[in-house]
């Protein structure tokens, strides 16, 4: 049996989903619902489990945050059943709809993706429910296509990836120069509540972000100071201790590692000294 649970926060119900995976652990995924809007749709493999705990919600709307399979992974199913519209940015349509490649660790958490081929609407400037609006805001890094949720007369972040908390490893599509121009530009909006997909922040969710933000700008000003002193990524792991574990690089078939953090700085410099 999977690990479910849910909570409540001020009408916004957080639905989650956990695989085990030989009795053990892989990584939680919320889904959020609130007056007939679902922000993601979860990881696939569970999916008879996400429909059941939704099948009782009227959803009218799905918003996506971004592409990725924990977050498209019931996309097709959810809105087959509930007729809902669907709202996502463009760059995540295109993914959608012609589908992505996912690494062997990522079927074993999430479970395989599935097309989808009906409509999807490009994000207006506000989405709005019943009792809510909903404002879409670009925020690249963690994927090129991310979008968060502002609802601002409450204080709501609904923020896919943006947050998760102070990473420790990467991707070599996500960009640590995105992330922190990205938090920056949410910090400046009032919120209080940060829904997270993987860590929600119920209280206090714009100061998380902010410790984030923190973590990140030093990470980078540490590679950058090595970095502009000669060093390539190899000789800036070392200097910093950053050692990648060998059995995580062949678990996750070497898509994610601390030596795509330190990269993702060289890349952000060296973008940032073209455009000079």
């Amino acid at each position: 049996m999977p690990l479910l649970k849910s909570f409540e926060h001020q009408g916004v119900e957080g639905f989650q989903f956990m695989r085990l995976f030989w009795g053990r652990p892989t990584v939680m995924v919320t889904c959020y619902y609130v007056d007939g809007v679902l922000i993601d749709t979860a990881q696939h493999n569970l999916a008879k489990y996400v429909i059941a705990r939704l099948s009782q919600k009227k959803i009218e709307k799905i918003l996506l945050t971004h592409y990725h399979e924990d977050h498209t992974g019931n996309l097709k199913a959810l809105q087959a059943v509930h007729q809902a519209q669907v709202y996502a940015g463009w760059e995540t349509a295109k993914k959608v709809k012609k589908g992505f490649s996912i690494k062997p660790y990522a079927h074993i958490f999430f479970g395989n993706i599935e097309t989808y081929a009906g409509q999807i609407e490009h994000l207006p400037d506000q989405i709005e429910s019943k009792n809510c609006v909903f404002t879409p805001i670009f925020t690249p890094g963690h994927s090129p296509d991310h979008y968060v949720f502002l609802e601002k007369n409450r204080g709501w972040l609904f923020s896919g990836d943006l947050y998760i908390g102070h990473i420790k490893l990467m991707r070599p599509e996500e960009s640590i120069g995105d992330m922190i121009n990205s938090i920056k530009k949410i910090l400046d909006y009032d919120f209080d509540a940060l829904f997270c997909a993987h860590r929600p922040v119920i209280k206090g969710g714009k100061q998380a972000l902010q410790s984030k933000l923190n973590y990140l700008e030093d990470f980078y000003g540490k590679v950058v100071t090595i970095y502009h002193q000669g060093f390539d990524h190899i000789e800036i792991q070392r200097k910093l201790g950053l050692k990648d574990s060998l059995w995580l690089k062949w678990w996750f078939s070497s898509e994610v590692g601390v030596d795509h953090m330190v990269k993702s700085v060289i890349k952000s410099e060296q973008k940032t000294k073209a455009a000079y």
